[in-house]
């Protein structure tokens, strides 16, 4: 009995040794490029661009066969189509954009990244030993992540707003976004909430999905605007980032301060954006025409030096088709239900 015990003990030494072997000595490279960059291969990947990987980092020649393969829903692999793949002697390329998606019903969970993947592996074999590589392709991108955020204002106090000298710095973080979308609202407001409308602000193509960091820098930002963030990949559905207000991020006490005290002399006119007092105002068109709540009394447009460009008196819309495109700001004067005038100061973009 004991001598049965140490041969299988012995037995598996010898298996445990070939596999270990196996394993160290691999002559597939640890890393992959793509869009020329170089990135480690255990990445979990958000971009259909080709993905090249080498015999070792010194880009050995081998006489080997390259293969590729996706997982199954019963854990066993197959063999893609040859047409998503091609190989030399030292590398293999894989063309994710040939590969349908939608058909692979088996994925993985990754705990430690909180990712659902597809996988799928790379496959070698030197006609002695085969190995693998494993590609993970995300499916979603990972929630967007807002850090490093900045805020240098200048007030304008004939605006009563930080627009538009002001300007924001921050990053975009999201682990497998192959695209960032940033969205931001018009108008001023004092606390977050869903009122106005939103408008692209900037639509960025990664170049890689090794690229999980977008560096924006937001020029012309507004106290009380809200940035709404998207991002995705290849191969799943959107990301998103909870909304976030510019006003959070303001530290100059003195612009805080002017903040607050405009708060404090509104907030008894202005309690709800169905107040007959309040003048509201929606793009209808391309950024030409834009809808009033209400009929004003007097709305002129200037530009960005203060030069009047359009003056409409008993209006309803403002047109704004025959300015070149910029941005200008809008000063609305109507009469409110007290029999008080008003004056509101708004951005608009052409």
């Amino acid at each position: 009995m004991k001598k049965q015990i140490l041969t299988i003990s012995v037995l598996l030494g010898i298996l445990f040794c070939i596999f270990a072997g196996n394993a160290a000595t691999s002559p597939i490279s640890q890393y992959v490029t793509q869009n020329g960059e170089r990135i480690k291969s255990d990445y979990i990947f958000g971009s259909k661009a080709p993905i090249t990987i080498y015999l070792t980092e010194g880009g050995a020649k081998g006489n080997g066969i390259w293969g590729y393969e996706y997982q199954r829903s019963d854990g066993g692999y197959e063999a893609f189509d040859k047409a998503t793949f091609s190989q030399s002697q030292d590398s293999c390329t894989i063309y994710p954009e040939k590969i349908d998606f939608n058909s692979l019903d088996k994925t993985l969970y990754i705990l430690s990244s909180g990712r659902e993947c597809y996988q799928t592996r790379i496959v070698y074999n030197d006609g002695a030993d085969t190995y693998y590589t494993y590609i993970n392709y995300g499916k979603p991108a990972s929630p967007a992540i807002l850090a490093n955020v900045s805020i240098k204002c200048v007030w304008d106090s004939e605006y009563n707003s930080i627009f538009p000298e002001s300007t924001a710095t921050f990053d975009i973080i999201s682990l497998g976004a192959s695209y960032v979308e940033l969205y931001a609202s018009s108008g001023n407001r004092f606390s977050p909430d869903d009122r106005g409308s939103y408008e692209l602000y900037m639509e960025q193509e990664l170049q890689c999905s090794g690229r999980d960091t977008v560096h924006v820098i937001y020029e012309d930002v507004e106290w009380g605007e809200l940035w709404w963030i998207i991002v995705g990949n290849d191969f799943g559905a959107k990301g998103y980032h909870n909304m976030a207000f510019s006003t959070d991020y303001i530290d100059d006490p003195d612009v805080l301060a002017k903040i607050e005290a405009l708060k404090r002399g509104q907030e008894t006119s202005v309690p709800d954006i169905d107040d007959d007092d309040f003048m509201n105002i929606r793009q209808l068109s391309k950024g030409e025409l834009y809808g009033l709540t209400k009929e004003a009394d007097c709305v002129s447009i200037y530009d960005m030096s203060g030069i009047c460009r359009v003056t409409e008196r008993k209006c309803s819309v403002i047109d704004i088709s025959s300015l070149p495109q910029g941005i200008y700001i809008a000063s609305i004067q109507w009469t409110a239900s007290t029999g008080e005038t008003k004056v509101r100061n708004v951005k608009l973009k052409k």
